[in-house]
């Protein structure tokens, strides 16, 4: 059910990336391990990751494997829904079925990325 809606949000907003569910790349794991080895066997050398993850994880692991760690953070903007005030933290369904494929544009606007900082 999740991903048929993933796939339906992805169609909606024209998004081009390739999902790979990890069952079909065949590697196991747990925390930061998984996550290096999921970015190791897809070939990447850079991951993307929630800022909140940013104490959780050892990106020393990555920087092992050459592989540049990044973090995104959103900040919500308001966009026109279709009832009274503006309600943030819905859902990319919500802003589909509000703004269509103007809402990639909302996206794009409220996303921040930046590298690991020191903490």
């Amino acid at each position: 059910m999740a991903l048929a809606l993933i796939n339906v949000i992805q169609k909606g907003f024209v998004i081009g990336t390739t999902i790979v569910l990890q069952s079909e790349i065949g590697v196991a794991g747990k925390g930061t391990q998984l996550l290096v080895s999921v970015a190791k066997e897809l070939d990447v050398d850079e991951v993307l990751l929630p800022y909140f993850s940013e104490k959780a994880i050892d990106c020393e692991r990555f920087k092992k494997e050459k592989i540049k760690v990044r973090f995104l953070r959103y900040a919500p903007p308001q966009y026109p829904q279709f009832w009274g005030s503006f309600m943030k933290n819905l859902s990319a369904l919500d802003l589909w079925l509000c703004c269509g494929q103007e809402g990639k544009k909302i996206i794009e606007k409220g996303t921040y990325l930046y590298d690991q900082i020191a903490i």
